[in-house]
């Protein structure tokens, strides 16, 4: 009996089906790919193909796993059926004849010359020579043997000739298309099964002319007869399909078989009229809706299947590379309406179904939320989910500082919460009533004759905690946009994300600007901080110099021209001074976030560029890391690489400007961050 795959890729219940995708979870799979430099649209078809995670922990699966579940599906089939075994029914009807015809009596008489032709004399001569080669396969003139044998039977008597017949009428019969024309249900006499099948090659006849008058006609006629599902053009589909999957079955099977199969098309056979009218009808089809020629499979396994088994795992075949093709077309396109979503329900199952229209559901859910936006250049973010992003960074940053929960207040209370120092001072009226409660009760106790309970509470009594007068910072993040960051920068943007955010909720006194650096330097608005990318190399046939004017023009204008991939830290710290002169704030830092030692700086309204780096640009560095110590600003530098240039050139830093510095991967850079930020601050999780 044959086992056959069963096309669902999880156990899981399907119980989300319906259910939204939420626009915070698409968010939180396209902050990765945004931060790391892909564009919006780009972003949006990335996380189509790779999946994500619903906020319910639920896994969306992308068209990668549907492709991979495909390929799983198609080795499963490959790997587990033999296609060996797809004549076995016929032979065992063949050898139960052997078996009957060999206990006849000797009979001599001239056979067919057909049968004669393979060096026959008798009947029974030719019955066990047939039995013999059906134990070694299939033969390749079976179709010439089965005929000779049946007009040598039809010699004996009527039903001899007529048994004999039924396999050659069996094969051919299952080769034109009755296995899949008919309606299974529907028991049809002989007669019935002719005249439904003649009328039909007419009704097709017909619509060849452009004549499509008697489809209705005929549907009335025989309503049941075949399998029609809609209209014409739906069964001519139908059918299409499954004349393919008989087509992969004759150019998979082994060299032997198909040479047997195809014998029972020769011209010298003899058809009966119904099997005639099956041979036109499938030349009718072929004409109507033709079929490609498929490519070979090679199936590898032991279980056995028969022709219709065979025929029904074909055309699951085909639907897997249908599928297959109309998902990579899909992402190529980047157009999720070119995937039959009623194939991909069939082939994989309800859950993959769910994911895709939940893929599918991804633009329409940002622009519903508001994080969304589209214009005449296309889609770009809303200031809302710039917002979100340094959210969802935040979070990701906290949840790696394993905050326990009742560590976490809600952020209307960390906004309001003032922090206090360890000392307690007592009660005076005004004050806002943030009791040590320890202290206040043993004030009591010590007061009061009666040492125990109830306790007899005074305003004399109360101690209150002393309130930290809280300063307020304003930081400039300065950020290396040189190539070498091409693999970092992600790490340096989620920085500038997380810090804003935590700004935003904790700290709406503070305040964070960002500054990118490369041959020369500029503010970077909150509106572009997703979309900033590192600068692409360029060092050969640079000038040593270049006037800041021609360059900032070379700048305007873009092109490959533009040598902006250098270092130019001096420039840098110098529009962070600008920015944080400007700034009430009594507290002022730089974090300076790079990979290399500078490589550029300006003197006398030159632009200088040299790799590897001099000595005079290491000195016109330091020269602005001296005004900035002079401006009472501190640097706080974070080195992604440890190389021993930039480790001395920091050290030449800290020394000018007593900040501090950290070696860091990109990965952990956040957390530094943003636990060097808290440090400066008195602030109590």
């Amino acid at each position: 009996m044959t086992t056959f795959y069963r096309y669902l890729h999880s156990s899981r219940r399907v119980h989300s089906q319906n259910q939204k995708l939420n626009a915070d979870a698409i968010l939180k799979a396209l902050s990765k790919s945004l931060l790391d430099n892909y564009n919006i649209s780009t972003a949006i078809e990335k996380v189509k193909w790779e999946g994500l995670t619903d906020l319910n922990e639920e896994r969306v699966d992308g068209l990668e796993k549907m492709l991979q579940q495909i390929e799983e599906f198609r080795s499963a089939i490959l790997n587990n059926y033999s296609i060996d075994t797809l004549c076995d029914d016929i032979k065992v009807a063949l050898k139960l004849l052997c078996d009957r015809y060999n206990r006849l009596d000797p009979v001599k008489y001239n056979l067919a010359s057909d049968v004669i032709s393979f060096g026959f004399t008798t009947f029974k001569e030719a019955i066990q020579n047939l039995a013999g080669w059906l134990q070694d396969g299939f033969p390749e003139k079976m179709a010439s043997m089965l005929l000779g044998l049946a007009k040598a039977a039809s010699l004996l008597n009527p039903e001899l000739h007529q048994e004999m017949r039924k396999p050659y009428q069996h094969v051919l019969r299952k080769i034109f298309g009755s296995v899949f024309l008919i309606n299974k249900q529907c028991q049809l006499d002989s007669d019935t099964f002719l005249s439904s099948v003649k009328n039909l090659t007419g009704m097709l006849d017909s619509i060849q002319k452009g004549d499509e008058a008697d489809f209705i006609t005929f549907l009335t006629t025989y309503p049941d007869v075949f399998k029609f599902r809609g209209g014409l053009k739906e069964w001519l589909s139908s059918v299409e399909g499954k004349r393919a999957a008989l087509k992969l079955l004759m150019v998979t099977v082994s060299p032997q078989i198909r040479m047997g199969l195809e014998s029972f098309f020769g011209p010298e056979q003899e058809l009966d009229e119904t099997t005639r009218y099956l041979q036109t009808l499938w030349v009718q089809l072929e004409k109507l809706h033709p079929t490609l020629r498929p490519k070979r499979v090679r199936f590898s396994g032991s279980a056995s299947l028969n022709f219709d088994s065979a025929l029904l795992l074909a055309e699951k075949l085909l639907k897997l590379e249908e599928l297959e093709k109309t998902i990579r077309r899909a992402n190529l396109n980047c157009d999720l309406t070119e995937v039959n979503q009623e194939l991909l329900k069939e082939v994989l199952g309800e859950l993959a179904e769910s994911s895709f229209q939940k893929l599918s559901q991804i633009v329409p859910v940002l622009v519903e939320s508001g994080y969304l936006k589209q214009d005449d250049s296309g889609y770009g973010l809303t200031p809302k989910a710039i917002s979100r992003i340094g959210q969802i960074a935040l979070a990701e940053s906290f949840s790696a500082f394993d905050l326990s929960r009742r560590d976490k207040v809600s952020q209307t209370e960390k906004r309001l919460l003032p922090t206090f120092t360890e000392e307690t001072r007592k009660y005076e009226y005004g004050d806002t009533l943030y009791l040590n409660l320890p202290r206040t009760l043993f004030s009591a106790l010590t007061r009061s004759e009666n040492k125990g309970v109830p306790v007899n509470l005074m305003p004399a009594d109360f101690e209150v905690f002393t309130q930290e007068s809280k300063t307020q910072t304003s930081t400039v993040v300065l950020i290396d946009m040189s190539s070498s960051m091409d693999d970092k920068f992600r790490h340096a943007k989620q920085v500038v994300v997380t810090l804003k955010q935590l700004v935003e909720w904790y700290f709406p006194g503070d305040s964070i600007k960002v500054v990118g650096f490369y041959s020369l330097a500029r503010q970077i608005d909150n509106s572009e901080l997703i979309r900033i990318a590192p600068l692409s190399a360029h060092f050969y046939n640079v000038p040593d110099r270049i006037a800041i004017r021609d360059l900032r023009n070379m700048e305007k204008h873009g092109g490959s021209d533009f040598p902006g991939d250098f270092t130019n830290i001096q420039e840098g710290l110098r529009l962070s001074r600008a920015i944080l002169s400007k700034d009430f704030r009594n507290e002022k830092h730089i974090f300076l976030i790079t990979d290399g030692e500078p490589t550029a700086c300006i003197k006398d309204s030159f632009v200088y560029l040299k790799y590897p780096p001099t000595s005079f640009i290491f000195q016109e560095t330091l020269k602005e890391v001296m005004r900035c110590t002079r401006n009472n600003i501190r640097i706080t530098t974070f080195m992604l690489s440890d190389n021993s240039e930039l480790r001395d050139f920091v050290k030449q830093i800290e020394m000018i400007n007593s900040g501090k510095a950290f070696f860091s991967s990109p990965q952990d850079l956040n957390r530094v961050i943003v636990v060097d930020y808290l440090r400066k601050k008195v602030f109590r999780f």
